[in-house]
C-alpha cells in the first residue's frame, strides 16, 4: 500500500504467496512488487540521468529554490528573486529535475528552466546525454512526466517514520516506462512548448497586474488606516475591509 496524493486512491492491492510473509513485517508495502505493474520496456533511472545531491557552501545569503517554489500541480519551478540564508545549497544548470526528497510522493517534482541553486533537501536529476549499457538518451520534460506518474511514484519503498523521505539508491533503482523514441520526443516537445507557453503567460499576467495596481494606488488611502463618515457604518460588520472595497468602489 501506498499514499500518493489526496486525489489518488490510499490504497494498491496484489495478492501475494502466504510462503512470502515474514514475521519481521506486516506492512503492505514490503510485499507490494511496483515494478512488476510496469508493462512496457522500462529503463533503471541511473543508466538514463545522473541523480546527484552535492552540497556545497555557499558561504552565507544566496537566491535559491526552496518547497514552495516547485509547484505542486504542473512542476514548473519558479526562479527565486530573493537572497535567503542557507549554508548548504546544490547548484544545477537549466533543464534539471528537482525531486523534494522528503514527502516526495505529494508532487514536489520540478524542472528548472534557469541556472541556480536550490536547498539540500533536494536532490537533482539531469538526463544523460551519452545513456548507459546501450539505452536510448530521454528528453528532461518527458523524464519529468515519468517520474511524477502513479507507476513510477509507487516504486518508491514505504519508511514508517516521523518524516518520510526518499533516498538517492532509491531514485536511481526506479524502472522509467519507455514508449519509443518517437512518442517520448513528441510528448518532450509538447510539454517544453506548454511549459514555454505558460512562462510567457506569466510575464504578460504580471505585467497587467502591475498596471493596474499603479492604476488604483491613488485610490488607496496612504498609511494603515482611513476615515470613514459614521453614518456608513453598518451594524453587521465592523471590518474595516468591508467598507475600503464601498470607498474604492465610490472613488471609482
Amino acid at each position: 500500500m501506498s499514499f500518493l496524493e489526496l486525489g489518488e486512491q490510499p490504497f494498491r492491492m496484489q495478492l501475494t504467496k502466504s510462503s512470502r510473509l515474514s514475521g519481521d513485517s506486516l506492512n503492505p508495502f514490503d510485499y507490494i512488487d511496483a515494478k512488476s505493474r510496469v508493462k512496457v520496456p522500462t529503463s533503471r533511472l541511473e543508466a538514463i540521468a545522473e541523480v546527484e545531491q552535492n552540497v556545497i557552501d555557499s558561504k552565507g545569503n544566496v537566491k535559491r529554490v526552496g518547497a514552495g517554489l516547485v509547484d505542486r500541480g504542473s512542476g514548473e519551478v519558479t526562479e527565486p528573486r530573493t537572497d535567503k540564508f542557507g549554508v548548504n545549497c546544490i547548484a544545477f544548470q537549466k533543464n534539471t529535475i528537482l525531486y523534494h526528497k522528503y514527502r516526495a510522493r505529494i508532487g514536489r517534482i520540478g524542472i528548472a528552466d534557469f541556472d541556480g541553486f536550490c536547498e539540500h533537501h533536494f536532490v537533482t536529476i539531469k538526463a544523460r546525454q551519452k545513456p548507459e549499457g546501450g539505452e536510448t538518451p530521454v528528453g528532461s520534460h518527458y523524464l519529468l512526466l515519468a517520474l511524477r506518474t502513479v507507476v513510477v511514484l509507487e516504486q518508491l519503498p514505504f519508511r514508517e517514520s516521523t518524516r518520510p523521505s526518499v533516498r538517492r539508491e532509491d531514485l536511481n533503482d526506479l524502472k522509467i516506462p519507455r514508449l519509443g523514441i518517437h512518442v517520448e520526443s513528441s510528448i518532450n516537445s509538447f510539454t517544453m512548448h506548454v511549459y514555454e507557453l505558460r512562462k510567457r503567460a506569466r510575464v504578460v499576467l504580471n505585467g497587467l497586474l502591475h498596471s493596474f495596481n499603479a492604476a488604483i494606488a491613488w485610490t488607496v488611502p496612504k498609511g494603515g488606516s482611513f476615515f470613514i463618515e459614521t453614518d456608513v457604518l453598518d451594524r453587521s460588520t465592523l471590518d474595516p475591509g468591508a467598507y475600503i472595497l464601498k470607498l474604492l468602489k465610490k472613488k471609482f
